[in-house]
């Protein structure tokens, strides 16, 4: 289960996000355009060299990355091609969610099997 409402995925099978501040980058979109809008930024850097920054403990600075997109991937994607399953909330941080967000969940967590787990994916579980 993926909580992140802010733009991420995967470049070369490196982790990327775009970061703002209070990871508020997206707050007030609707699903579909965080979704479009992680979909159009990912397909934009393949065949790109992008600069990463890169955030370490306590937002501490680490040294800047370069690197040339051979592959640009959504979460959903590198997930699938895994043989997992991929479940997406696009919650926003520090904020209580949307009701239909909650909703949404709710709906989630009783479509599953009674025996069934999930993994829950939230940089260090805060927001």
């Amino acid at each position: 289960v993926d909580l992140r409402q802010e733009t991420h995925g995967f470049a070369n099978g490196i982790p990327i996000s775009w970061y703002g501040p209070r990871d508020w980058g997206n707050k007030g979109k609707s699903r579909h355009a965080v979704l479009q809008d992680e979909k159009n930024r990912l397909h934009h850097i393949k065949g790109k060299t992008i600069i990463l920054y890169q955030q370490g403990k306590n937002d501490a600075v680490l040294p800047v990355r370069t690197v040339s997109v051979d592959r640009a991937q959504t979460e959903q994607e590198l997930v699938r091609e895994a043989g997992l399953h991929y479940y997406r909330i696009t919650a926003t941080d520090h904020l209580w969610p949307r009701s239909e967000t909650i909703d949404r969940f709710i709906r989630f967590v009783q479509s599953l099997p009674p025996q069934a787990w999930f993994h829950s994916a939230k940089q260090a579980m805060v927001g």
